[in-house]
């Protein structure tokens, strides 16, 4: 039996985080992720300028992520049921004065790097399915320790019973290669309209010639196909003249969010959920990176009888208005 001081389920933004943080701190982790590679992440491939912000926070250089082929995004452009709004981003204690727009296999690999970089261990196609209690350890396979964080999505097994994924919003996005007219590579752009209902349509740039185009609605469901594929097809033949591959064929996914509130998890005192798998992500506004970051960091300075700075879950919705 191998011992660790935590065991950390899933090796997303969220587990990474509080894996780093705690290994950089002399605790011996390790992230047991279920698939072979971090690779496919179904998201709109942006960091926010609140992510962007709390990545500053953790003395991370984000020029080292822009050097990886991310883009700055210094304009938000929406357009607001036919009004077009363009704002700039500005700095404040919440937001930096710029996002990013990069691929989820890059940002994923970089924090693994940090994680890894920190001592961190991580196992990939490891699956769990099991997970025992016993004389104050929690046990997984061949590893024990005496604290474990979930940190494995939305939908996992801490939540059986408590929720039901057919009422999480639900969206569709692909990434494509080609050369735009008409769009600016330092912008994000944001469409609402009527068919998404609760939701909106994005193109983002996320790297060299390379954009993630996507749509979400938490209650316009039975239409999100049809709405996808007619966004995707008005963007690809207005700004790159029809002509693209795809990075990435488009690909649905459940957001990590849910419109019920005050779901009760956790069962013990040293066993932690944070992320998608803690409801941790405002559907409305995008903020799941962000704030999966945050919950683990959080969660991290708790294990360590740290002090958590305070987070106020600031609405940036439709911050271009």
């Amino acid at each position: 039996m191998k011992k660790y001081d935590v065991i950390i389920v899933g090796a997303g933004p969220a587990g990474l985080s509080c894996a780093w943080y705690l290994s950089q701190r002399g605790k011996r982790c390790i992230l047991l992720e279920k698939k072979q590679n971090l690779a496919g992440k179904v998201c709109g491939d942006g960091l926010s300028s609140h992510a962007v912000r709390v990545l500053e926070k953790l003395n991370i250089d984000t020029s080292e992520i822009l050097e990886l082929g991310g883009k700055r995004i210094a304009y938000n452009v929406t357009s607001y049921f036919g009004e077009i709004y363009n704002k700039r981003f500005s700095r404040n204690g919440y937001c930096a004065d710029y996002s990013i727009g990069i691929s989820r296999d890059v940002f994923d690999s970089y924090l693994k790097k940090k994680a890894l970089e920190a001592s961190s261990e991580l196992r990939t196609d490891y699956e769990v399915k099991n997970v025992l209690f016993e004389n104050d350890e929690y046990l997984v396979g061949d590893y024990s320790a005496p604290i474990i964080v979930y940190a494995n999505g939305i939908g996992t097994r801490p939540f059986a019973g408590t929720l039901n994924c057919k009422e999480m919003p639900v969206g569709i996005s692909s990434r494509i290669i080609g050369d735009a007219e008409g769009i600016e590579d330092n912008t994000f752009y944001f469409k609402y309209c009527h068919a998404y209902g609760k939701g909106y349509g994005w193109i983002f740039p996320v790297g060299k010639r390379t954009w993630n185009i996507g749509v979400w609605t938490s209650d316009k469901k039975r239409v999100l196909k049809k709405n996808y594929c007619e966004f995707e097809k008005s963007v690809i033949e207005k700004f790159f003249d029809g002509k693209v591959c795809f990075d990435r064929p488009p690909r649905g996914a459940i957001i990590g969010a849910s419109t019920k509130k005050n779901v009760p998890i956790g069962r013990r005192n040293n066993e932690y959920y944070i992320g998608d798998c803690a409801l941790e992500a405002d559907y409305m506004t995008g903020e799941g990176i962000s704030f999966a970051i945050e919950s683990g960091i959080e969660t991290a300075q708790i294990i360590l009888n740290e002090k958590p700075e305070s987070r106020k879950k600031q609405s940036i919705y439709l911050e271009s208005i």
